[in-house]
């Protein structure tokens, strides 16, 4: 019975910590300092994704960035992103050209070329894997380091390093345009945040800053089909039911934006409780695993 148990533990943590390592995911933050020569209002900005849509045959999410702290102004982007088993894809939708700019499962030795087909289109930056180790972030948990150097900047055993850590990208230059990454220029990474939460930064300083109160929005992120409301009276408890096939994740934020729980859903009826939590408004986010499409339902308790 205890192996059971423990074996159903198991099976619940993983998912939501593969979860947890990806990049492309609505629930992480970027904040950088553009050193570009036309630069984004030369000054801090704030990165995160919004908006899956399917491309191609695949779901993408569209990168936004804003220099407001209350992301009332948010400027969308020219790239799409998506990510399947620890690759990292870029799609430009000016030319519509995918090109792969992350791997999370190299090996040490191993060369990754990286293309410059839109400001240098015959100029490539060459990258071989140095060493794979850990990196600690700010809540204790491990993620994969990965470190490379450009052959053609070194010389003998004096590398120029650089590095990218999984589900976060490059953590120096370059980290959405990671063929930037031995440039020099371009824009600076400060610091990552997941689900408003600080975990890594290269210039701590800068991370500690009004950017994380990340208010959440009830906008949906190309909308979850099937889900429908069938019992909610106010009183902290509501039932929906998802209609179609498919594995489902479900989060609970408070007003704040803060996310309180997880509760597990599947095809078929749910019920949630929010008898637990003050009273007040909160925010269900339902969603699709594979897909990651979502609905955004506001609930009160009263």
């Amino acid at each position: 019975m205890k192996y059971k148990q423990l074996l159903f533990i198991i099976l619940l943590v993983i998912p939501s910590f593969l979860l947890a390592q990806k990049m492309i995911s609505i629930d992480n933050r970027w904040y950088f300092y553009d050193l570009s020569p036309i630069s984004y209002y030369s000054q801090e900005y704030a990165a995160f994704f919004r908006d899956s849509v399917k491309i191609n045959g695949h779901y993408y999410y569209q990168l936004y960035r804003t220099v407001d702290s209350l992301y009332k102004l948010v400027e969308p982007t020219n790239f799409f992103y998506r990510e399947e088993k620890e690759i990292v894809y870029r799609l430009n939708n000016v030319n519509n050209k995918e090109d792969t700019i992350y791997n999370f499962d190299v090996k040490v030795g191993q060369t990754i070329i990286y293309n410059r087909p839109v400001i240098y289109p015959t100029y490539q930056i060459i990258a071989i894997v140095y060493s794979i180790d850990t990196v600690v972030l700010k809540d204790g948990s491990k993620r994969k380091k990965i470190s490379m150097y450009n052959p053609l900047l070194s010389r003998g055993d004096d590398y120029y390093i650089r590095s990218y850590i999984k589900g976060i990208g490059s953590t120096l230059l370059g980290t959405f345009a990671p063929e930037q990454i031995f440039d020099g220029v371009g824009v600076l990474f400060n610091c990552f945040y997941s689900r408003g939460e600080y975990l890594f930064g290269s210039y701590e300083p800068r991370c500690v800053n009004i950017y994380h109160k990340f208010p959440l929005g009830t906008e949906t992120i190309q909308e979850l089909e099937g889900l429908q409301i069938t019992q909610h009276t106010g009183d902290g408890n509501f039932v929906f039911e998802l209609k179609n096939k498919g594995k489902y994740g479900c989060k609970i934020y408070n007003a704040q934006g803060a996310m309180l729980s997880n509760p597990l859903v599947n095809q078929g009826s749910n019920h949630v409780s929010l008898v637990d939590f003050p009273k007040g408004m909160y925010f269900i986010q339902v969603y699709e695993l594979e897909s990651q499409r979502q609905k955004t339902l506001k609930m009160l308790w009263q």
